[in-house]
């Protein structure tokens, strides 16, 4: 991740973008661009024994049915201790903001409680209830936040696309005018 400094990863080529392809546009410059979909783009790690081991897992998932306690066991294989990582974990979206509004909640809980009642077992006990509270709401504030955004983006790229429309049917007819 870049904006992180204590990444562990190298600081990658300017030449790549974020799919690892190369940028070849000083080399073929006289031939014409073409869109470059996810589908074109090779896998970055091709592991032939991976293949072959999920084409046997898929042989023998088509010879028998597997039960509920293979399938939590099959789920449970998937998860690996780099899940847990901070960088994994820092991807999340919201993760950020839904942190730091419980960590404040539990803050301002906890300390009014410690004030008040002079008891430190009931303030932290406050303090984790404000942490749960505001982590929360933080994440469902910020899920909101999102949802309302994707779909703003939504709304401006559909009248992007009907103006357009409007502008290639008005030079169209002006073609059918000019040819009358």
């Amino acid at each position: 991740m870049g904006w992180w400094p204590f990444s562990s990863s190298k600081s990658q080529d300017s030449s790549k973008d974020s799919l690892g392809v190369t940028d070849n546009s000083d080399t073929s410059s006289s031939t014409s661009k073409k869109p470059v979909f996810l589908e074109d783009i090779p896998p970055k790690f091709e592991d032939k024994s991976q293949r072959q081991l999920q084409n046997a897992q898929n042989q023998q998932q088509q010879q028998q049915q597997p039960g509920m306690g293979q399938q939590i066991k099959e789920a449970f294989n998937t998860i690996s201790v780099d899940d847990f990582k901070f960088e994994s974990i820092s991807k999340i979206p919201c993760f950020r903001e839904a942190g730091l509004s419980g960590f404040s909640a539990m803050f301002v809980f906890g300390s009014v409680m410690l004030f008040y009642h002079k008891d430190f077992r009931r303030a932290a006990n406050w303090g984790f209830g404000g942490l749960m509270l505001g982590s929360i709401f933080g994440w469902e504030q910020c899920n909101n936040t999102r949802r309302n955004g994707l779909k703003n983006v939504q709304l401006a790229q559909e009248k992007f696309q009907q103006k357009q429309m409007e502008k290639y049917m008005k030079e169209r007819e002006e073609i059918e005018n000019s040819k009358k």
